[in-house]
């Protein structure tokens, strides 16, 4: 008779190795996108200034300028912004490819992983650690950076979390754009006790405390990688509706008069701003089982 318990543990598990495999490629892919964008960018600029001081020079210099050298250099220069555009767009696709893959990775972690813990805390943290490789290694050599029930320190006083995950970026990361270095890592998990659902201002407090902690650090600029409540009971439709609304991320997402508040308006204003920025992951808690109400 076929042990179906141990065939889908084993799926799980290659599941779990091809999904880490796609994590890694789609970190890589995005730091390879954000060098391309900032390339772009610095070259428009450089572009705009060097075309203002020729333009400049050609006006006032009683000397008649040869341009032939600058119109060179001015295409040169629009040749790479285009280039750099042009392959920062290539990726896009993939890196949503690579993403989807994950999330749903994600999702099945959370719904059909089973793990072992001593507490409700435990066995989320565990599940964790199935979903995010790099955070069990932080576990391990960083013991330190993941606090559980944690108290955090921030601007206005000390704040609980059931999880708290903080490792710095080094200097290296920031001056190579992520390729090197210690790229940091930041997670904070609010499990809540409660039996009535968790409501929209239990959110907007809970969003307080985390950007509270978060002005308080010297390195506000690492975004936040996840932030996850976890409720024994559920959510109202006003928390949902809450976590899916860009302006309550963070960083806060607003969009132009007009525009449609809907997760993909705020999702390509972020792009278009290359804001990285972190939601709400809801996720309701059923004994040792767990549902994902709602994550992006």
């Amino acid at each position: 008779m076929i042990d179906l318990h141990n065939v889908y543990k084993e799926l799980f598990s290659d599941a779990a190795k091809i999904s880490e495999a796609v994590l890694d490629q789609t970190q890589n892919l995005l730091s390879i996108e954000r060098v391309y964008s900032y390339m772009a960018k610095v070259t428009w600029i450089v572009t705009l200034i060097f075309s203002g001081v020729v333009l400049f020079l050609a006006i006032t210099s009683s000397v008649p300028v040869n341009l032939v050298g600058p119109i060179l250099i001015w295409i040169f220069l629009v040749s790479l912004g285009i280039f750099g555009y042009k392959r920062k767009d290539s990726f896009q696709d993939l890196i949503e490819v690579f993403q989807d893959v994950w999330n749903f990775h994600y999702r099945v972690t959370w719904e059909n992983a089973t793990v072992t813990g001593a507490d409700p805390t435990e066995r989320a943290f565990n599940k964790l650690k199935i979903a995010f490789p790099e955070l069990d290694e932080y576990s391990r050599k960083k013991p330190k950076a993941v606090e559980i029930n944690a108290k955090v320190m921030g601007k206005t006083g000390e704040h609980d979390f059931d999880i708290y995950v903080h490792v710095k970026q080094d200097l290296l990361s920031r001056l190579t754009l992520g390729q090197f270095g210690e790229p940091g890592y930041y997670l904070i998990l609010r499990r809540f006790t409660k039996k009535e659902p968790i409501t929209e201002r239990e959110l907007a407090q809970l969003r307080s405390e985390i950007v509270d902690i978060h002005a308080s650090t010297k390195f506000t600029r690492k975004a936040i990688d996840r932030i996850i409540v976890i409720s024994p009971s559920s959510f109202t439709d006003g928390a949902i509706e809450y976590a899916k609304k860009g302006n309550n991320w963070i960083p806060s997402i607003s969009l132009e008069k007009g525009k449609e508040p809907s997760v993909d308006n705020y999702l390509a204003e972020a792009a278009d701003l290359q804001i990285e920025f972190c939601t709400f992951d809801l996720i309701k808690e059923s004994g040792e089982k767990h549902k994902v109400v709602w994550a992006l």
